[in-house]
């Protein structure tokens, strides 16, 4: 991820190869909440408050407590 304001989504992009040509990569904006600024927003918003977050259902990340 690479943060530059008025680029890609709220600032970020990601590095993605070609489809053709994967050695020639390029920054792309990626909404995703695997890669992208989704994902970049909720791992913040779970570093910044005191509630355990429970979006790593949906990934099957979840580990019962």
């Amino acid at each position: 991820m690479l943060k530059e304001a008025d680029k890609g989504i709220a600032g970020f992009s990601k590095l993605t190869p070609e489809a053709k040509v994967p050695e020639k990569v390029r920054w792309t904006a990626e909404p995703g909440i695997l890669e992208g600024s989704r994902g970049v927003a909720l791992a913040l918003l779970a570093a910044i408050t005191n509630i355990e977050p429970t979006w790593d259902r949906m990934l099957l990340a979840s580990i019962p407590g």
